[in-house]
């Protein structure tokens, strides 16, 4: 079975992906949490039971430092943390990416390199609209119901599964949906 990564851009996502990231550990999904904002996040106030990738330092606040020096050394320890979990379970692992932001962004560039495959999670009002940058090179997707028809055919290459934002049984939609593409077992098993 592949394990999936979930990708958050900013600490205040952890809590809101908090109920579907329960529904993963209670349905035996493999994943780990990596958080890519630019400031560290205290794992004990996520109130997320999971393992939890987060920077350890802020980044600088400077533009130029930020370019220069923490987008290549997030970018690429992301490449590694996805290119090892790739080499241990030998199956390419899913990036469940979730947010906008540009950490988020490189992450899953990063996630693509390291041999990943980018599940775009769209799955709350919040995090719309989808980025054209992630949903291009995404496997899977998830988002409203309403667009799950406008995103199949503007992306022919990506499996889109619409979800109704406003029901709690969405993230079990998307959990299950995540252990039938891992290998998981699924709702049909």
């Amino acid at each position: 079975m592949r394990q999936c990564v979930f990708v958050i851009g900013t600490p205040e996502q952890v809590p809101e992906l908090g109920p579907l990231l329960e529904q993963a550990r209670g349905s035996g999904l493999r994943f780990s949490v990596w958080v890519t904002a630019e400031q560290p996040v205290d794992a004990a106030l996520t109130g997320v039971k999971a393992s939890i990738v987060a920077p350890q330092r802020a980044a600088p606040r400077s533009l130029l430092a930020r370019i220069l020096y923490w987008v290549p050394v997030t970018a690429y320890r992301f490449y590694n943390y996805v290119h090892g979990v790739r080499m241990w379970t030998t199956k390419s692992p899913l990036i469940v990416v979730h947010g906008n932001s540009l950490s988020t962004w490189i992450a899953s560039r990063a996630g693509r390199w390291g041999g990943g495959q980018l599940v775009h999670l769209q799955h709350t009002p919040a995090s719309r609209p989808a980025q054209h940058r992630i949903m291009k090179k995404a496997r899977f997707a998830f988002c409203d119901a309403r667009e799950e028809a406008a995103l199949s055919s503007r992306y022919p290459g990506c499996t889109v599964v619409g979800v109704d934002v406003d029901e709690s049984a969405s993230s079990r939609t998307i959990v299950e949906s995540l252990l039938r593409w891992t290998g998981g077992k699924g709702s049909s098993d």
